[in-house]
């Protein structure tokens, strides 16, 4: 268990977080979410036990990190600008990683993380000459070098296309099934299908912190209906029947319908049997529209 104290932290006068104060449990993956200039990587930079905070503490099963340095061995980070020695292969790059964190059994966990992390072909290749893809799996495998109970990860999919995206969300959730994880990341839509649970942090506070279930049933669905029809459809009649419909909008043969019930399978058959339904999708979050919310 991670527990985030009531930190505060301030650069000379200027107090930057106030009272941070959260608990993320064992097998947990947290999506932690900041608008850009709120002093995120200074916060995971405290998490991690790289920078002190002004007051409290950050825990692991209870004991500071700060007061108890081998604890910080716990813990695994991938930094949004990975500080890699580019003149080195990627083999000597994890010898030299795990001599500094004293791995037992070295050459084992090396030949672990390079098959954990797809670079088994890469381990003779100096970095300087790897993709900004390959180096992020480069670090991320020294992260993984001592087999860490928690992994911080600081835009792990910063730059990189959609393939190498689902490559990593894959390994992510691999991760997973043995270590708590907690992510920094702007790419909402990724976060939806990959975490369990979601902080947002504005105006130096925590302003969210709850499970993705409890803010779905927070939220209303919103169900995009694209009809073929000839006359003008009735949206006062469609509204008058469906008493869960908060809003209804009708613009180029699509009706835009946000509810506060999931409708869909009375919806959806009371349409089809007055109109061609070419196209139905929804959507229940969407974590952009809580990322507005709590931080405008």
């Amino acid at each position: 268990m991670l527990k985030i104290e009531k930190i505060n932290k301030s650069f000379w006068d200027r107090q930057i977080l106030f009272d941070i104060d959260t608990q993320i449990n064992k097998w947990e993956i947290v999506g932690i979410l900041w608008p850009n200039g709120a002093w995120k990587s200074t916060t995971m930079k405290i998490i991690t036990g790289f920078y002190f905070p002004n007051s409290w503490d950050v825990t692991i099963n209870w004991k500071s990190i700060f007061k108890n340095n081998n604890l910080k061995q716990k813990i695994g980070y991938l930094p949004e600008i990975n500080p890699l020695y580019e003149d080195m292969w990627v083999d000597e790059f994890l010898n030299f990683t795990a001599d500094l964190k004293w791995v037992k059994n070295k050459n084992e966990e090396i030949e672990k993380v390079l098959k954990m992390t797809g670079l088994e072909d890469k381990k003779v290749k100096f970095i300087n000459t790897l993709s900004k893809w390959y180096r992020q799996r480069v670090w991320l495998a020294g992260a993984l070098i001592w087999d860490p109970d928690i992994l911080i990860l600081d835009e792990p999919t910063e730059w990189l296309d959609p393939n190498q995206r689902d490559d990593i969300k894959s390994l992510i959730k691999e991760l997973w099934e043995t270590k708590t994880i907690l992510i920094s990341s702007h790419v909402l839509w990724e976060l939806t299908d990959l975490v369990n649970r979601v902080i947002i942090i504005s105006e130096w506070k925590i302003k969210l912190d709850d499970t993705i279930e409890n803010i779905e049933n927070s939220h209303k669905w919103k169900i995009t209906i694209t009809i073929n029809y000839e006359w003008k459809i009735n949206v006062d009649e469609i509204k008058e029947r469906f008493e869960e419909i908060d809003e209804i909008k009708e613009k180029n043969h699509k009706l835009i319908i946000s509810s506060n019930k999931d409708i869909r399978k009375k919806l959806l058959s009371y349409l089809a049997w007055k109109y061609d339904i070419l196209e139905f999708y929804s959507k229940k979050i969407d974590l952009s529209q809580v990322f507005f919310e709590n931080t405008k």
